[in-house]
């Protein structure tokens, strides 16, 4: 079995000067149900994991990437709501997601990049927008165009180029609900 989290714990342990009674205890505050110092032990060992609850808690507690597995916890968009979560990306990648919101694309304009069913994870905090693709939320629909930027001329464009550019000005552009920068794109198998 994978011990990243038991070695996660031990480092977290350490590096706050803590016992693993006083991280217990730490924990059980956090947790629906305690957990004993026995269970604790076999997670610390990889003898055993916790449940997924359990989990989410303390891939936030730790902040920690498990062995390039994102445990990350995102605003998921959806036409009803937005609401946290986590979402466990059963993927390899080489850092955390640079992202707050993500978001499962149901369109195909922006094929072959992004297909029907990806899912799109989105910085709000990204600045710099030029030649970025874009999500955005027009009559509560949300729809992903990349973002030229010239002479404060914006340029919407589809990536398979189906439909004729969006040309606006600043303005029009401002007046369109933008719901960030497209920073990582995990594909639909």
């Amino acid at each position: 079995m994978n011990n990243q989290l038991g070695l996660a714990i031990e480092r977290y342990i350490t590096e706050n000067n803590l016992t693993r009674q006083s991280f217990l205890y730490k924990i059980n505050k956090l947790f629906d149900k305690p957990v004993s110092m026995s269970a604790l032990g076999f997670w610390i060992n990889g003898k055993r994991e916790p449940r997924q609850r359990e989990r989410e808690i303390l891939y936030n507690l730790l902040d920690y990437t498990f062995n390039g597995v994102a445990k990350q916890k995102f605003k998921v968009i959806s036409n009803e709501t937005l609401k946290d979560e986590f979402v466990d990306i059963n993927t390899n990648i080489d850092k955390p997601i640079k992202s707050n919101k993500c978001l499962v694309y149901k369109k195909s304009n922006m094929m072959p990049l992004i297909t029907n069913g990806d899912t799109l994870f989105i910085d709000d905090n990204e600045t710099n927008i030029n030649a970025k693709i874009i999500l955005f939320e027009i009559e509560k629909d949300f729809i992903a165009k990349r973002l030229y930027l010239k002479d404060s001329v914006y340029t919407l464009c589809d990536e398979n180029n189906n439909s004729p550019p969006l040309i606006l000005s600043k303005d029009e552009f401002d007046k369109i609900k933008q719901l960030g920068v497209v920073s990582y794109i995990l594909k639909k198998v």
